[in-house]
């Protein structure tokens, strides 16, 4: 017997699945889950051959990105220096191949390319621009190789051959706009640079902006390396906001700050606060231009601990009393001793045992203790804003709070059904009845609110000037952002949909919402049950998704909507069905459908007629199809 409509759909939704589930857990900007910590061994013994271990190290020698890059490569031998001074690694000393990436993407994707297949390196550090460590994501994963990323990013991506050692967005940008609020600098400019990082990061506070009630006065972009940045500073004066939200790069800060600077601007009229100026940038950017505006980070030279000390002392060492630290530098260096700790751990450099290894590693480092989150191979960091000072470095504000678990994929961009704000700690003088229930951590844990260190009650202020010499900077909040709801969410209105189009009789309308109900299925079955399983979750996660989006369908329209709309589950159909075809039928048919205006005819014990689009009327006995006979096919 043919199948009805019912049976095709079903089978529409699942076929259809294959490829829309793909796209619901491998996303490249959707980060959405981990593919899982391990990964095929690539490189390991031609690597580690000899009495040598070969690494990579990858960042802009020339080029825009040149004024940030070279510190962090400085940062990266330094630490590999040490460790070949201590006995290097397995017994082995690290031999450094380097490459200029030229602050180009493609060029950064030919030398990981070089470094991994030609030099058969056994690990990769580098990269700055979200463009440079895009270019290089599909290079590192389909060589199973192994890159350490060092700098602060938007977030939304996890890679298995990647380890991100710089804030997510959660622990960077979304503590800098909690301050911003909370010192009354409400009405935002934001100015950035023409590629990944800035637009997403833009997207994400316009979202926090919507959701916590900031205004956004305006929005422009320029050029990597653009130094025409007259228009751009004139459109920020002519909108006087109070607060500039800056994420350019590279040399184009140094001319921005320049031209604040000769129109007249101080932060006491309109404030920045940067999130990719550190205390080598400014150096370039000359303190003058520059003193009195915040930044937001995990460290600064500043920063109090034992081993910061120790970090700095020897980086002056080696690059001069003149050189300053600042927070990708340090990433850098962690990097590397993340590598080793892993190395070592596993007692070989073959990727998939290193990385195993990596998971939930404590080192202590100079912006404090680090932890390497277990999933998602980013790190535990500590929310910090600073000023900038007369001597070209950064005063952290108050006491930093306490690190918070990086959520790479829970932030969404605007345009999303839905903000999964990070709400910022409360004090203890607030009233626990004027905010949302608590929020649940990046492992599903309920996080309790926390207290917020340094002077109590934020100032409502015109201009941001000199903010912790007046006793009024605290320590930006710990924030943690719950998984993001919105696949569930709209998983769940696929269903509502599907339920509504079935009631309204349109059954062709559901088919695409519960394909899309069945493309989260993925999503769903890696984040919440199969990371354990690595790399094995997609594998795992698509044939299940198709039998849940099987099975949503013929649970629904077979238990549920037929039921309420009295529709039939099997039937006997021929054009030339005679009574006696459905005499046999134990029970009654369920009522008749008729497609033309023939007139039923009987169709004997338990059967009704209905005539077919043919000329020929013909016979379609109905019943349920749990009690369906042998002779009919289920529609």
């Amino acid at each position: 017997m043919k199948r009805t409509r019912s049976w095709r759909f079903a089978l529409a939704a699942t076929l259809s699945l294959g490829a829309l589930g793909l796209a619901a857990c491998g996303g490249d900007d959707s980060g959405s889950t981990s593919e899982g910590a391990a990964t095929e061994s690539s490189g390991g013994e031609a690597a580690a051959s000899g009495d040598t271990i070969k690494v990579g190290v990858l960042q802009s020698l020339s080029g825009t990105m040149s004024i940030s890059e070279v510190a962090v490569r400085n940062s990266q031998v330094l630490a590999i220096e040490e460790i070949n001074a201590a006995g290097g690694v397995l017994g082995k000393q690290l031999e450094v191949i380097e490459e200029d990436g030229e602050s180009k993407p493609e060029v950064f994707a030919q030398k990981i390319d070089k470094l991994l297949n030609t030099d058969e390196v056994a690990v990769v550090f580098g990269g700055w621009t979200s463009a440079s460590r895009k270019a290089m994501k599909p290079v590192v994963e389909g060589s199973k190789g192994l890159l350490f990323y060092p700098v602060q990013y938007e977030g939304l991506e996890v890679s298995p051959n990647i380890f991100y050692t710089g804030a997510t967005t959660n622990q960077q940008i979304i503590p800098g706009l909690d301050y911003l609020k909370e010192e009354g600098l409400t009405k935002v400019f934001l100015v950035g640079s023409d590629y990944v990082f800035p637009r997403t990061a833009n997207k994400e506070i316009k979202a926090y902006a919507a959701a916590e009630g900031l205004e956004i006065m305006g929005e422009e972009y320029l050029q990597l390396g653009d130094t025409n940045v007259q228009g751009v500073v004139q459109k920020v004066l002519d909108a006087k906001p109070q607060v500039v939200f800056n994420t350019l790069n590279g040399d184009t800060n140094v001319a921005f700050f320049k031209e604040l600077k000769a129109k007249g601007n101080t932060p006491e009229q309109i404030q920045t606060i940067s999130v990719s100026v550190a205390e080598e940038e400014v150096s370039g950017i000359g303190v003058e231009n520059i003193e009195g505006h915040l930044v937001a980070w995990n460290y600064y030279q500043t920063t109090d601990t034992p081993e910061n000390k120790k970090f700095v002392e020897a980086y002056k060492a080696k690059y001069g009393e003149e050189k300053n630290t600042a927070d990708p530098i340090e990433a850098g260096y962690n990097s590397v001793y993340i590598w080793k700790a892993a190395v070592e751990k596993a007692g070989t450099v073959e990727v998939d045992k290193v990385i195993a290894a990596a998971a939930g590693l404590e080192l202590a480092t100079p912006e404090g203790p680090l932890t390497v989150h277990p999933k998602n191979h980013h790190v535990y960091k500590t929310a910090r804003i600073g000023v900038i000072n007369g001597e070209g470095l950064i005063d952290g504000c108050g006491t930093p709070a306490s690190r918070s678990s990086p959520t790479p994929a829970s932030t969404p961009t605007s345009g999303l059904p839905a903000w999964p704000r990070a709400r910022p700690a409360r004090s203890a003088a607030r009233s626990r009845a004027d905010g949302p229930l608590p929020r649940r951590d990046a492992e599903g844990r309920p996080r309790s609110r926390g207290h917020r260190n340094g002077a109590a009650g934020p100032g409502h202020r015109t201009g941001g000037a000199s903010l912790c010499s007046r006793g009024t900077c605290r320590p930006s909040s710990t924030t943690s952002t719950s998984a993001s709801p919105w696949p569930r969410s709209s998983c769940s209105w696929a269903w509502v949909l599907t339920f509504t189009f079935g009631q309204m009789g349109v059954i062709n309308m559901a088919h695409g919402e519960f394909i899309m109900a069945g493309a989260y299925v993925p999503y769903v079955l890696q984040t919440t049950f199969l990371e354990r399983f690595k790399g094995m979750a997609v594998l795992v996660a698509l044939p299940l998704a198709f039998v849940v989006a099987g099975l949503m369908g013929v649970v629904l329209e077979r238990v549920l909507l037929r039921r309420m709309r009295g529709r039939p589950s099997t039937r006997c159909w021929s054009p030339s069905a005679s009574a006696s075809s459905c005499s046999s039928w134990p029970r009654t048919c369920s009522r008749p459908t008729t497609k033309t205006s023939s007139p039923p005819r009987s169709c004997g014990a338990g059967g009704t007629c209905w005539a077919s689009r043919s000329p020929t009327p013909g016979c379609s006995c109905w019943r349920w199809w749990w009690s369906a006979s042998p002779a009919c096919g289920r529609s």
